[in-house]
């Protein structure tokens, strides 16, 4: 005992020698030596424990050694459980996870030892912890249930009630959510009989998301109505709050008014006692998300503003992200591209900065489509690219969690199976075992009586007789007993056997029950297959399981796949399977997660799957766990991302030769305009010159013009400013006024082209409610378009009548338009490679008169055939009741 006072006093004054440790506080506290030894074990353990808040785990272990070490020399058995727990749970923090279940049986021997209920209800407890970190479920379930039993008989109702709720979790871990219900209802007695309003108040609104995941909704509002009246019986204000807030978004989500009083009542309580609190940011997005499905964009507004406040002063940047997030996406809905692409921006540095890869998920997603929407195809393709890594992410997340899921409910079922059928062979055991003792027992009476009889004839004094007789009925008697016992012990063991037999039918149905609804569930995923590849250790790949969505997603068959691997292999684009066999042996040589795009020919054409996997040993086979989904359709979208931003380079080199040919045209006129000006200053000119002069001013000013008017009309269109003013007037007078018009234009020109009014289809005083201006507007520019290019022959114009519409055309005999240019020719500063060079233009004229057919509810369109000719088309309502002045959209 001296000399382990004289070894702390040494350790502790290493440890006052340090001053830095204890100025750091990486030693709570300090030993007092005065205390007895018993005390002293007690305090080693506080000081770990200490420690243990600060992780500082080794020095924690250094304590706990040095407590046992003494627990041990002075035999003080309840302490040196308490130290091996704490020791435990030292391991547990530093993922040891093997010397923390060392540790936690040996504090349960001593446990045991001393008929600690308690103590053995911690360490079971503890040992369920552990093994579901393993993901054993079945063992950390009969670790519960042991501390179940413990709890019991030290009658300690806070611990069962502990208890019970892990059970329950681990049921919901599982999706056995019957299971989970009916610990869930024992719970509930307990609480109930306790006394302890509190945790029975929780119990029920944990029995109402249970309930809520099950679909009985019926159980889900009885649930909920009770736990808020017990919350109101605590006169918990801010609980109730809550579960008012869940029923508003989980029971009457379709039931628009009593979902908004719910959230206004919720709303309410946290405003008067937590006004800061960022549920009040969920209340408040979820009233914005119901007024926006009903189409009440103000309110829906106002609501997200308010949300958005809120959680600014929630101090929450997960909170502010999805905040801006919402209002990002309202604005992006309502065609206001410009203010989201600010809140989608917000929202992606804040969700970094909260480490959220769904927020930042979302935030680029709805900057990658604004920033689309605004023509910034470069910028989108930038941020769909980030968006993507980020999907690609979560998908392999999400599915190594699926994967896991199915893993650990299997795990459960098989061992929960093994465990079954190991106690089946104990109970056949035990009952052959007790068949050969009676067996034994009925010969052991058998000679006894032989023997008895045979002596009685020997012996024939009557003392002798008596005597013989009295302990013949003795060991009768005695072996009637024995007989009785025995059988009363085979009639018990018969009946616990049929009650057994009975629980193993039922489990087996509940198990191949599971096993139906897991095979369902993956025989019934959308986007994708579930597969487990088995390799052998000579290279043998095989397909043991693959869920019946490969017939969808590859084109082929299950049965095939497992019978044959190579029949998916011979699939994949000979590109990618190198690639691919390559990933998977990297995966399988360093233990780490797979994940591969490829390509393969489905049903003959070419599809593209992203697939991941994870192997992992079990004796000399690999086991591979993985999941195949469908990309197709995002492959497709990047390449239209990428189309795009193609276009818009070639738009950008369009818009470039536009403003250089833009100089040009508007030089030409402007020079002839000032030249022709000059020389009517001449005094010698004669008036027959003068008016040749100024006649050519007055072309080069119309031309000039018109370049203006259509610069300007573009100028309105991007910016949605250019206005119709419909009226009612008579189409045959505007286009007998552009017959005169043309002719004359086309009398002064040195072309020989014939302007031909076609009346055939007229319709006499035939009134269209339109907007004179624009039709005129379109049909100039394609009677001068064909003008430009016709050297000879006729331009022939008018409409025809067909149904509820009029259809305008304008035939030429010039030059026509090869195919592959008719498809561009709409297009802003698309032009043909024409010659002359007179035939040259800015390119709008067409791209003008497309967006005006457009915004008259019309339709345009050519036909045309190179060196015989063109026919443009294009269609106006042929209403005359009054419409209403609109803007271009």
């Amino acid at each position: 005992m001296l000399l382990h006072r004289f070894f702390i006093v040494i350790s502790l004054f290493s440890l006052f020698a340090n001053p830095n440790a204890l100025a750091s506080g990486d030693v709570p506290g300090v030993l007092d030596f005065s205390v007895p030894d018993t005390v002293m074990v007690m305090e080693y353990n506080n000081i770990a424990r200490d420690l243990l808040k600060t992780n500082s785990y080794n020095d924690a272990l250094n304590y706990l050694k040095r407590g046992i070490d003494l627990a041990q020399q002075v035999q003080y058995r309840k302490g040196e459980a308490e130290l091996l727990r704490s020791m435990g749970i030292t391991h547990y923090y530093l993922k040891a996870y093997d010397q923390a279940i060392a540790n936690f049986r040996q504090a349960l021997e001593v446990c045991e030892a001393l008929n600690d209920n308690n103590g053995m209800a911690e360490n079971y407890n503890n040992l369920a912890l552990i093994y579901r970190e393993q993901s054993k479920l079945y063992y950390s379930l009969t670790c519960l249930m042991n501390a179940v039993s413990q709890w019991k008989l030290s009658n300690n109702a806070e611990g069962l009630l502990r208890t019970y709720g892990e059970i329950i979790r681990l049921y919901q871990e599982i999706h056995n959510y019957a299971e989970a219900v009916r610990y869930l209802e024992i719970a509930l007695t307990v609480a109930h009989e306790s006394g302890n309003m509190q945790e029975e108040a929780s119990l029920y609104d944990l029995l109402a998301r249970i309930s809520l995941a099950m679909g009985d909704i019926w159980n889900v509002e009885t649930s909920y109505d009770k736990s808020i009246q017990l919350y109101e019986a605590l006169d918990d204000q801010l609980q109730i709050a809550r579960i008012t807030q869940n029923m508003a978004v989980n029971l009457y989500i379709n039931d628009r008014d009593k979902a908004l009083s719910l959230l206004r009542k919720s709303a309410s309580i946290y405003e008067e006692l937590d006004s800061s609190s960022a549920t009040l940011f969920t209340i408040y997005n979820n009233m914005a998300q119901i007024y926006d499905a009903e189409g009440m964009t103000d309110s829906t507004g106002i609501f997200l503003q308010k949300a958005l406040e809120k959680s600014d002063l929630s101090q929450n940047v997960g909170t502010m992200a999805a905040a801006n997030l919402a209002i990002g996406k309202f604005y992006m809905e309502h065609n206001h591209p410009d203010k989201s692409v600010l809140f989608f921006e917000q929202a992606y540095q804040q969700a970094l900065q909260a480490g959220s890869r769904r927020l930042q998920s979302g935030a680029l997603s709805g900057l990658s489509r604004t920033k689309y929407l605004t023509g910034d195809y470069d910028g989108a393709m930038a941020e769909l690219k980030k968006y993507r890594a980020i999907k690609d992410s979560l998908t392999k997340t999400d599915n190594a969690q699926d994967v896991r899921q199915l893993s650990v409910q299997y795990e459960f079922e098989r061992a929960e199976r093994e465990q079954r059928e190991a106690t089946l062979l104990h109970l056949a055991q035990q009952e052959q075992s007790i068949q050969q003792k009676n067996y034994m027992v009925y010969a052991f009476a058998v000679v006894f009586v032989i023997v008895t009889v045979f002596m009685t004839l020997i012996i024939r004094g009557s003392i002798l007789n008596k005597k013989a007789n009295v302990q013949l009925n003795r060991h009768q008697e005695k072996l009637i007993l024995i007989n009785g016992e025995l059988q009363g012990s085979y009639d018990q063991l018969s009946e616990y056997r049929d009650i057994l037999e009975k629980r193993v039918k039922e489990q087996t149905a509940k198990l191949q029950q599971s096993e139906q609804q897991l095979y369902t569930l993956s025989d019934n995923m959308p986007g994708g297959c579930l597969y487990r590849k088995v390799i052998s250790e000579n290279g043998r790949e095989q397909i043991v399981y693959i869920s019946n969505t490969s017939r969808q997603w590859m084109g082929v068959e299950p049965e095939v796949i497992k019978a044959d691997i190579g029949t998916f292999y011979r699939l994949i684009h000979p590109d990618d399977l190198k690639i691919k066999k390559h990933m998977e042996e990297e995966s399988i040589r360093n233990g780490t997660p797979y994940s591969c795009e490829f390509r393969i020919f489905r049903n003959g054409q070419e599809a593209w799957l992203l697939e991941n996997g994870m192997p992992h040993k079990n004796d000399d086979k690999v086991i591979w766990d993985g999941i195949a989904v469908d990309i197709t359709g995002q492959k497709a979208v990047e390449a239209e991302l990428i189309r795009a931003s193609r276009q818009a380079e070639q738009s950008n080199m369009l818009k470039s030769a536009f403003l250089a040919n833009m100089s040009h045209e508007i030089r030409t006129p402007m020079n002839g305009i000032i030249g022709f000006s000059n020389l009517l200053d001449k005094e010698e000119l004669t008036a027959a010159k003068r008016q040749t002069y100024i006649r050519m001013i007055r072309s080069n000013v119309r031309q000039l013009l018109q370049l203006i008017g259509d610069i300007i009309d573009i100028s309105k269109m991007d910016a949605q400013q250019l206005a119709l003013h419909p009226v009612n007037f008579n189409p045959n007078s505007m286009l007998e006024e552009l017959e005169i018009l043309f002719r004359d234009i086309a009398g002064r020109s040195k072309k020989k082209i014939e302007i031909i009014l076609d009346k055939t289809g007229f319709i006499s005083s035939c009134i269209l409610y339109s907007d004179p201006v624009r039709v005129r507007q379109i049909i100039s520019n394609l009677i001068g378009n064909a003008l430009k290019f016709t050297e000879k022959g006729y331009i022939r114009f008018g409409y025809v009548p067909n149904g509820q519409e009029l259809v305008f055309f304008v035939e030429d005999t010039g030059i026509g338009i090869p195919e592959n240019k008719q498809g561009i020719i709409f297009e802003r500063f698309q032009q043909l490679n024409v010659t002359p060079k007179e035939n040259s233009g800015t390119g709008l004229g067409l791209a003008i008169s497309k967006n005006l057919v457009t915004m008259l509810k019309g339709r345009i369109w050519v036909e045309s055939e190179v060196n015989a000719g063109s026919v443009f088309h294009f269609t106006l309502p042929f209403v005359t009741e009054k419409m209403t002045t609109h803007k271009l959209k």
